[in-house]
């Protein structure tokens, strides 16, 4: 369904009938043109939806608060209990250019505090044989698993060039999976926007 749409849109836009001025999204604003100027037939849907457990996260923090033993048994846990070690991503789009932005989003400084999100926090949610912050860390990569998997099934051994493109907490577990497979060359978006 959606790829109908996004060939649709690609489509009204290289025939120049698209009024470009209602559609915000990263898809068409980057995608779309990245895709016309490289002279490709499509843009390539590969997202996979799934509901991630954040209910299960609030649940469990809301249930916590009030369970004093719950709330020593984690604190015993000396490395989960320390202070978060990032500042909070405040660089913002408004106030840089869409170049800068998203060179700041593939940078190693913003991958580490992406990192930190998953192996920080979310594994500080459970204890003894409760994992409810690993439970959702399994459906994040799950997720992105099939993402990655829905990559490979649209591509050719002849293709030269893939640009990924996600939110930037997707490319924790692409950029991994993409590194890990043999025919593929990560190259990061600082080398390209030299």
């Amino acid at each position: 369904r959606e790829q109908a749409y996004w060939d649709s849109v690609y489509t009204q836009y290289r025939q120049k009938t698209l009024d470009t001025t209602k559609i915000a999204t990263e898809i068409f604003q980057i995608g779309c043109r990245i895709a016309q100027k490289a002279s490709l037939p499509r843009v390539v849907c590969v997202d996979h939806i799934q509901p991630l457990p954040y209910d299960k996260l609030a649940a469990f923090e809301k249930k916590i608060e009030k369970d004093s033993v719950a709330l020593r048994k984690i604190e015993s846990y000396k490395l989960l209990s320390l202070t978060y070690p990032y500042p909070k991503k405040t660089k913002k789009l408004e106030s840089m250019t869409l170049r800068d932005f998203l060179l700041y989003v593939n940078s190693a400084e913003y991958d580490a505090s992406n990192r930190a999100d998953y192996f920080v926090y979310a594994p500080a949610s459970g204890y003894d044989t409760n994992y409810t912050g690993v439970e959702f860390i399994t459906s994040w990569y799950d997720r992105n698993a099939k993402i990655f998997t829905n990559i490979l099934r649209q591509s050719d051994p002849s293709d030269k060039l893939h640009i990924v493109l996600f939110g930037s907490a997707h490319m924790l577990p692409l950029r991994h999976y993409f590194q890990m497979h043999p025919y593929f060359e990560v190259v990061e978006l600082a080398d390209v926007l030299k």
